[in-house]
This record gives structure tokens, sequence and C-alpha cells, in this order.
């Protein structure tokens, strides 16, 4: 579980304690409330839409704020409700008599953009903050809260470890700086394109190559993807959002919601727009072309959703696995609802609309991409089997169908019970 962090095994194994079973354990539990937060999301986003088109005295429509908001609020809706469940179940089965309650600032909590929130997930602290929140709001009698003063660095909160390591940072920084002046020397006679690539994951050659059958001239897009802003909190984040709650999480969203949502989306939104992208990217494009571009950058969110409210059309080439074939994903049911074009590779379920604003789908299969071949390796067949394991944070930060964070431990021990059993069905 999230509490028991490797690194820190011999302080807490020296505790007596015990370990609350999973709740997302059972998968059939995790895919009866993967349907539940999904129409969830669908219930919330009209609603968050109306406060946020009255928030900013604007008129967009339901799509343009999914494009923008989207895959935010999915994300933290499952996140919230494995919180939630999480305490739900540690009252249910354990008597606690008091709690820690850490001296964390709301103002801490409420980062600047998609990509500082999506990685707070991960984070204690943050999550800390969400878990006694959620204990004041519905368990507060059964509970009493114990304040501590806690020192902290914020950026802790939102920071890549990545972005620790001074190397790695000097070499993004060139990289960047390399980008920005490419971008800044082609991108005025590229704003005429009629179809804009932007972090489509397929290689720079093969793009220049379409780009060029397009009649268009090859752009290099760069900009700053998540602009910081020095702003104050709005006091609009203490309004409830009422869509018609149906139990006690969800008149806690109601609650809280606009509690955690990005600066991106409220205290930046208008500084956001007013950042001159447009200076790069076309102004009148007939097709948007990305991979990953809306995951975690705000500012081309922001602009792809201004478009497509002007009749722009969104195409989504499918990044990584488990798309199609896997029983759901929160990035896959993000990017189906958003775009009126997915092109993805292999074998998709029957099932591919799943309920989303998708007009139709077309194979990548069929595109004339680059091949390439497997270097030849030499290997021992008598030697070591080497197993790739997949990775993810102490705490579910997305919802995929595979092993999740908190089920890393099992995970691992169904992996080394199958390579166990292999090695006894070799040596028979």
């Amino acid at each position: 579980p999230w509490c028991k962090s490797y690194t820190k095994r011999n302080k807490w194994s020296k505790y007596i304690h015990e370990e609350n079973n999973y709740h997302w354990n059972d998968r059939d539990e995790l895919l009866k409330d993967d349907t539940y937060l999904k129409e969830l999301y669908q219930k919330i986003m009209p609603a968050l839409a109306t406060d946020l088109n009255n928030i900013h005295s604007v008129k967009h429509d339901l799509q343009y704020w999914k494009i923008f908001v989207g895959l935010w609020l999915i994300r933290f809706l499952y996140v919230s409700y494995d919180r939630w469940r999480s305490i739900e179940l540690a009252f249910k089965k354990y008597n606690i008599e008091t709690t820690t309650d850490l001296d964390i600032s709301l103002d801490d909590i409420i980062l600047e953009n998609s990509q500082e929130s999506i990685r707070a997930f991960g984070n204690d602290l943050w999550n800390n903050f969400i878990y006694l929140d959620i204990i004041k709001f519905n368990f507060r009698e059964k509970t009493d809260l114990v304040r501590t003063e806690y020192t902290y660095d914020k950026k802790i909160i939102y920071s890549n470890p990545n972005d620790l390591n001074v190397n790695s940072l000097i070499n993004n920084k060139v990289k960047i700086i390399l980008k920005k002046l490419l971008s800044y020397f082609s991108s005025p006679i590229s704003l005429i394109n009629k179809v804009v690539f932007f972090a489509p994951g397929l290689s720079k050659k093969l793009i220049m190559q379409i780009e060029l059958n397009l009649y268009q001239i090859p752009a290099i897009l760069e900009f700053n993807v998540n602009p910081a802003f020095d702003t104050r909190i709005k006091k609009e984040r203490e309004q409830k959002i009422n869509f018609g709650s149906n139990n006690q999480f969800e008149t806690y969203l109601e609650k809280s919601l606009l509690k955690f949502i990005p600066k991106s989306f409220i205290e930046n939104y208008a500084k956001i727009k007013d950042i001159n992208i447009n200076r790069i990217l076309p102004k009148n494009p007939k097709l948007i072309i990305t991979s990953t571009g809306l995951y975690l950058n705000d500012s081309f969110k922001l602009w792809t959703a201004e478009k497509i409210s002007k009749g722009s059309k969104l195409a989504i080439i499918q990044h990584g696995g488990n798309y199609g074939s896997g029983k759901f994903g929160s990035n896959e049911f993000y990017e189906l609802d958003t775009c009126n074009s997915f092109i993805n590779w292999g074998q998709w379920k029957n099932d591919l609309n799943n309920g989303c604003n998708i007009e139709h789908n077309k194979k990548i299969s069929e595109l004339e991409v680059d091949t390439y071949e497997i270097p030849k390796t030499k290997y021992n067949p008598n030697g070591a089997i080497l197993i790739l394991l997949m990775a993810f944070p102490r705490y579910l930060t997305i919802v995929e169908s595979t092993h999740l964070g908190p089920t890393l431990k099992s995970y691992t021990n169904e992996l080394i019970e199958t390579t166990n059993e292999l090695i006894s069905l070799n040596k028979d």
C-alpha cells in the first residue's frame, strides 16, 4: 500500500501494524466502479461547464470544456473515489480514535496546471490533504483530529524526480531553447497550414513527409506548455457545483471539486488565452492531429478547444498499449469522448464507441509509416529470463485495465509464481 514505502521499510517494519485490504483487488468491483465513474463524469461535466462559463463570463459549449478540463476531471474522479473508498473501508473495519491532522495549506494544494496537479496525485502531502478533507467531511464524528505543525517545501508536492537531476535539467533546457528557436523561424511561414501536427507520437521524418504531401510547410511547434502566473485564489472556488448528487461521495464532490481544480481552469484561464501561441499556430486549421498534446499541455488544450468550437476537427493517434484490448482505460475514454476521429493500431473491441463522441475509426496500419528492423542481439538460450515490469506510483493516479499502483505487490508476486511455473515445466 501507499503508506509502506519500500525505501522506508526499515522504519515501518518495526511497528506493529495491520494492512487493510485494497478495495480494487476485486477486479469485478473495479469494473463496476469504472462504469459508475464514467457515468458520473458525464453527469458532472455539463454542470462544471456551466459554472466555468459563468465564472469567466463566456458561453462555450460542452465539448469545449471537455477538451480543456475533461482529462483532469476524469483522472480526479478515479483518484478521489479511490481515496474515499479506502477511508470508508478503514473506518468500517477499525475503531480509529485519533488522526494526525498535518498543517498543510489549501493554497499549496491548489496547483498551477494539469501537469502539476496530476503529478501531485502521487504525492504524500497532497494525498494527506485529501484524505483528511474526506475525513472532516464524512467521518469527523468517528475520530479525534490532532493538529500537528509540519514544515514542507511546496515544490515537493508537484515536482518530478527527474527535475532534481542537474544534468537532466540542463540537457532539457538546451533542447527546449533549440526547439523554440526553430519554432520561432519556421512557424510564421506555416501559419496558413490546414493540418496541424502537435505531439503526434510519430517520427519527425514521417511528419515532414506527410506535411509535404499535403503541400504545406513543415512546422516545428514549441511553446511554453504551462506558463506560471502569480495569481491569488479566487473566491469562486468556495461555491458548490450542483449536479444532483445521489450519495455522500457525490455530495462531497459538489462541495469540494472546485477546491482541487488547477488554476489553469479558473485563476489563469484568461491569461492563458492571452498568450500569443496563435503566432506559431495556424489560425484556421481544418484538422488538428495529436497523440499526447491533450494530456498535460493546458495551452495547447485551450487553443484546440477554441479551434474545435469554430469548426476545426480533432484527430487523436493512439499512444501506448491497452487501447481497445483492455476492458477500460481513463485516457482512452477521454480521448474517444473528445475527438472526431481516432487513429489506432491492432484489433479493437466491438463496442469501440463506448457511448463516446467519435465519428469514425481508422487503423494506423493503413498509413504508410516507417518500418524498423529489430536489431540482432546475442543471447544465451540457457541463460536467465529478463522480465520487464510496469511501473506505477504507490498511490493510484490512473486507472487502466492493468495492475494499479497499490496492487504492485500482488502483481509482482503473480509474475514470480508464473515464472517459477515456467521454470518447473522447462525442467520437466
